[in-house]
């Protein structure tokens, strides 16, 4: 008899448990978190929730935090709908951390997590401005492991003092026959130089008098390669130039994002100064080219030199090397521009 009292009692109960669930709300629905816009220290997200009985949600919001899956005990801030569209800013991120986000909706039943992304906000995080021997001041930039300045390089004299020729169109063949270190401006003219940089010939990158400012150096083809791995050799372009370009064409990532306010780099189409031969090997006049197309700046070599290019619309998907050394034969004199980088401490 107890027994039997024993199996009613529990059939009784597992009746009852079964009766609950099938009882039990659905919970909410939460769709994949999108971001839509990012500095190097906010990010703005958002994601759709969805529930018949919208009265049953108590909190939806977002949680995030340095592992992976996240949870409401991590960071969180909440958003102010109960369904639908949810858009949050999260604002004074940690810059150059992967950091792990989900949407959650809580009910009074549980909490329901989305699928989870990471992020890490690399670009653009403001470093200590520098000066250089002519009392210019430099903005610079970390990416990554890397600071870099943020402007290209005016200086006039090297680091001991020596002056640098400043070498005009009309002083072509000065320009042409040189054996050590010149500088010009884009046309010649200073609001150029001011705004853009100088550009300088090859001599200036391996004098031993040097013209980086204290603690800096001229960029290496090396240098240029970590920088393009760590912003992808995709958007390598569109990252280093100053202004936000129109960008068009096939084969688009899902997770593109314009540039906004992810261009930290500085990089202005200073364009160049060139002189080359004709296919009969015939001299061209020394010129200036590219103003606002193009950027060139001299690896620490002296022989090669990493370009961008903004012809108005880039794609910077449908070219598998974003990242471009440009080779130049030691018998052309051409002019480019400097960037340099913090000496490793």
């Amino acid at each position: 008899m107890k027994n039997t009292l024993l199996i009613v009692t529990l059939l009784s109960f597992i009746f009852i448990a079964c009766e609950k669930d099938d009882n039990k709300p659905n919970l909410p629905v939460i769709s994949t978190i999108e971001i839509t816009d990012m500095t190097y220290q906010d990010v703005t997200l958002n994601w759709n929730v969805t529930l018949d009985n919208e009265g049953e949600i108590l909190e939806n919001g977002i949680c995030w935090g340095d592992n992976s899956n996240p949870t409401i005990d991590n960071n969180k801030i909440k958003a102010s709908e109960k369904t639908g569209e949810q858009i949050l800013k999260i604002e004074d991120l940690d810059n150059n951390e992967e950091i792990f986000v989900r949407a959650y909706s809580t009910t009074k039943y549980e909490t329901t997590y989305s699928d989870e992304i990471s992020f890490t906000l690399w670009l653009g995080a403001p470093g200590e401005p520098i000066t250089d021997i002519d009392g210019n001041v430099y903005k610079t930039v970390k990416i990554g492991n890397q600071v870099w300045m943020q402007e290209n390089l005016k200086v006039k004299h090297y680091n001991n003092g020596d002056e640098i020729p400043l070498v005009t169109l009309d002083e072509d063949q000065k320009w042409i026959d040189a054996k050590s270190g010149m500088y010009c401006q884009y046309e010649d003219k200073d609001k150029y130089g001011d705004y853009y940089g100088l550009l300088y010939n090859k001599y200036i990158v391996t004098d031993e008098r040097k013209v980086a400012p204290k603690g800096y150096r001229i960029s290496s083809g090396g240098d240029w390669g970590i920088l393009s791995r760590y912003l992808g050799w995709d958007l390598f372009e569109s990252y280093l130039l100053m202004t936000p370009t129109l960008v068009t064409g096939t084969n688009i990532p899902e997770d593109y994002l314009p540039p906004k306010q992810l261009y930290n780099f500085g990089g202005l189409t200073g364009g160049w100064r060139i002189y080359d031969l004709y296919d009969d090997n015939i001299p061209r006049p020394t010129r200036y080219l590219e103003l606002g197309s193009q950027a060139i700046w001299w690896h620490a070599s002296g022989k090669r030199g990493t370009g961008i290019t903004n012809y108005n619309i880039l794609r910077p998907w449908e070219n598998d090397n974003q990242y471009r050394p440009w080779g130049f034969d030691d018998a052309l004199p051409v002019g480019l521009s400097i960037r340099c980088i913090k000496d490793s401490e």
